[in-house]
Order: C-alpha cells, then sequence, then structure tokens
C-alpha cells in the first residue's frame, strides 16, 4: 500500500511512523510530509529512510491513504489540500484520508 504521512515530524507523525512500522502495516512506499522547515530531512523506517518533502499540488497522486497528523489549527496549511472533516473520517482532495480524532 502507497502511504502518505502529512505532519510526519511532529509528535502524532512520529508515532504514526512507528506504529506502522511496528504493526507491520503493508507500506510499499512511504512518503512524508512536514513543513519547508523539515523538507530534505531523512525519517528512518522499515529499515531504511524516507526524505520530508512539502505539500504541493499532486502530492498525493498516487497514494491509496494519507494520513494527517496536525493539530486542527494547522489544517488550513495544506497548501490547496481541502480536508473535510467527519468524525476520524476526511477527503483530501476527493480521496478518503485518516483523520485523528478531537
Amino acid at each position: 500500500m502507497r502511504v502518505g504521512v502529512v505532519g510526519a515530524t511532529g509528535l502524532v507523525g512520529t508515532e504514526r511512523l512507528r506504529l506502522l512500522e511496528e504493526r507491520a502495516f503493508p507500506v510499499t512506499e512511504l512518503r512524508a510530509f512536514a513543513s519547508a522547515r523539515s523538507e530534505g530531512r531523512s525519517l528512518a523506517f522499515a529499515g531504511g529512510t524516507v526524505t520530508c518533502e512539502v505539500l504541493r499540488d499532486g502530492c498525493f497522486d498516487g497514494l491509496d491513504l494519507v494520513t494527517v497528523c496536525l493539530y486542527r489549527e494547522h489544517r488550513a496549511t495544506l497548501h490547496g489540500a481541502t480536508i473535510e472533516e467527519h468524525r476520524a473520517r476526511a477527503t483530501v482532495r476527493g480521496r478518503r484520508a485518516v483523520a485523528p480524532d478531537r
């Protein structure tokens, strides 16, 4: 499964990455998204590394699942991506995403 993690360098995002690895989630491709401060930063994942990138148009193309690990007030910073929350479900650009509960 091709997975994107938005907010990958934050507290919740770091925990999300740890859980994906610990529970052997079937990740075939991982894309880590973070702020411009973290762009280019390498994160350890499943015995390898993944490089952080910033959100931009088309960044979710080809992904099967996107998890959003941001505080509510920061969700507006998704650079053009639309987040519609419905309890623990959200839609990012018409694709189902997973958002943490409040």
